[in-house]
């Protein structure tokens, strides 16, 4: 537990640190009109625990996403994303293996609460369209994902995304404590203006 305790300590540490020095470089990615646009790929994993797990499920999720500060420190925007996967059940003793796709189209919004880091909390809106082997069905959900902002690059024009899947309306907490998303954004428009005129 003391370990855990130290390590969690650290981490806050290196990243509070690490913080302060990007803060000027976050502004590309937060001021009032910048855009951008970024993508973004996130695995989940399920089972079902019977006497032994009789549901197992393995997802790949990529997606494309943009986004327009229409305050500072506060977008909207909108993506597309795919999920494909393997489910595999057992029926009769044995694990007879499903394929199903999903494809879906999300309204976003996201807020950094904080100046000096890049702490940020997304929720998101999501309308999707599941195929499977039995049946074609739509499915509305509702996301919640904290995550933080690394802004890397040699011109500091990349940002580099973390966040946790932590909730959604139709799954719930189940698969607490999320599933990790790694994400890369790059400015646009004004934004991309403003770091070519920085570097020069």
């Amino acid at each position: 537990m003391k370990k855990l305790l130290l390590l969690s300590v650290a981490i806050f540490l290196t990243i509070t640190s690490f913080s302060q020095s990007q803060k000027e470089r976050l502004k590309t990615f937060t001021n009032k009109g910048n855009s951008s646009l970024g993508v973004e790929l996130s695995t989940r994993t399920s089972g079902v625990l019977g006497s032994v797990f009789n549901v197992l499920g393995a997802r790949l999720n990529p997606g494309i996403k943009y986004r327009y500060n229409v305050g500072n420190r506060f977008s909207i925007g909108g993506g597309l994303s795919t999920e494909i996967g393997r489910t595999s059940q057992r029926v009769s003793e044995e694990f007879v293996t499903t394929k199903a796709a999903r494809f879906g189209a999300s309204f976003l919004l996201q807020y950094y609460p904080f100046k000096k880091n890049g702490f940020y909390i997304e929720t998101e809106f999501k309308n999707e369209l599941r195929i499977s082997h039995v049946a074609i069905d739509t499915q509305f959900d509702i996301g919640f994902h904290p995550g933080y902002t690394f802004v890397v690059g040699k011109n500091r024009n990349i940002g580099l995304d973390i966040k946790m899947n932590m909730f959604h309306k139709n799954r719930g907490l189940h698969n607490f404590p999320g599933r990790p998303t790694v994400g890369v954004k790059i400015p646009l428009g004004k934004a991309r203006t403003q770091i070519e005129t920085e570097s020069k």
